[in-house]
């Protein structure tokens, strides 16, 4: 009555990397009626796209190749990673109070990256030039926690709170600076009478740099708000919300010029 086993796999076969195979096992052992703990372990992949596999970006002027940016030489392997947690899940149900949280260690290899090589002699015009081929020449560690707690201190209010923290090491700094060290999110959640509801959500994440980016996007914050209002018209239900999102500023998810603005709209949902 205490203990539960998951035992699941995966088997995938693609034309261009072959069959492949990845296993998840976890144990959960309920310790009492408002504990638990979670022990698994997990494998899973990426095969390699047609592009990585196959490709062949080259520039043609009067029928003569003039220059050749990705030229691949084929036979990649999927990429994959290994994961062993451990987790608990506890509740106080008085006070309304329950926490989740997860040590993980995640081990991954065979990551695929772009390497510049030269090109046989008559493959390109300039014969000083080369091609840009994918290989399976990376790979990363990232041992981290992650939790969020839960409060409901009366029937009208929620509040969560997340954060997420790890350590990441890689074979390239480009790799491990793509992976934040830490975020954060804090929710509230309210019933403002039977029909109408209130909500904000605040995040932070830490600094990163896009793989393939030159430039880091400094730490983010957003901050949105929304009020729903619901109401009924005979057997048909529906809700308009006023919704904000982005209120502390522009947020920017990949490079400088491309954030997502201050904004605000009105949304009807209708169900019938």
């Amino acid at each position: 009555p205490r203990w539960t086993l998951n035992l699941g796999a995966l088997v995938e076969r693609d034309s261009q990397s072959g069959t492949h195979f990845a296993p998840r096992l976890v144990a959960n052992w309920k310790i009492d009626d408002n504990q638990a703990i979670r022990l698994g372990y997990s494998e899973a992949f990426r095969t390699p796209s047609l592009f990585e596999q196959r490709s062949d970006w080259r520039f043609v002027y009067a029928g003569q190749t003039i220059d050749i940016r990705y030229l691949s030489r084929g036979g990649l392997r999927p990429e994959q990673v290994r994961v062993a947690e451990v987790s608990y899940l506890g509740e106080i149900r008085r006070l309304g109070l329950s926490f989740d949280a997860r040590l993980f260690h995640e081990r991954i290899t065979d990551l695929i990256t772009q390497q510049r090589y030269a090109l046989p002699p008559g493959q390109e015009f300039d014969p000083n030039s080369g091609a840009f081929d994918l290989r399976n020449a990376g790979s990363a560690r990232i041992t981290g926690l992650e939790y969020q707690l839960r409060w409901r201190p009366g029937p009208s209010a929620t509040w969560v709170l997340g954060h997420y923290m790890a350590k990441r090491a890689s074979s390239d700094a480009y790799i491990t600076e793509s992976v934040p060290g830490w975020s954060v999110h804090l929710m509230g959640i309210f019933r403002l009478g039977n029909e109408r509801t209130a909500s904000f959500f605040y995040g932070a994440t830490a600094p990163i740099r896009w793989i393939g980016e030159s430039s880091v996007v400094p730490r983010q914050q957003r901050f949105d708000v929304r009020l729903d209002q619901h109401f009924r018209a005979g057997e048909t239900r529906a809700m308009i919300s006023l919704i904000g999102q982005n209120l502390l500023g522009d947020l920017t998810e990949f490079r400088a010029g491309q954030s997502q603005p201050r904004r605000g709209w009105i949304a009807l949902t209708v169900e019938y």
